[in-house]
């Protein structure tokens, strides 16, 4: 199973729906040079190009990162 690179980083919240039972994550995989600089639960405003790629066999949407800002 491949692992996420060192410039990829998962953009994700949780999602539930009725109860914290439900609990999923929702999100992107995201790709910049900076993605190891990002610390854990960091909020992020990112501008890119979405992209269909093929990760550990499944097709995914992923967010070639142009810019971003750390939101407070």
């Amino acid at each position: 199973m491949r692992m996420l690179a060192k410039n990829q980083l998962v953009l994700s919240r949780f999602l539930f729906k009725h109860f914290i039972a439900d609990a999923s994550i929702i999100g992107f995989l995201a790709q910049f040079d900076d993605a190891v600089k990002i610390e854990q639960d960091t909020w992020l405003k990112a501008t890119g190009i979405i992209k269909v790629i093929t990760f550990n066999g499944i097709e995914l949407l992923m967010i070639e990162v142009l810019k971003y800002v750390k939101v407070d």
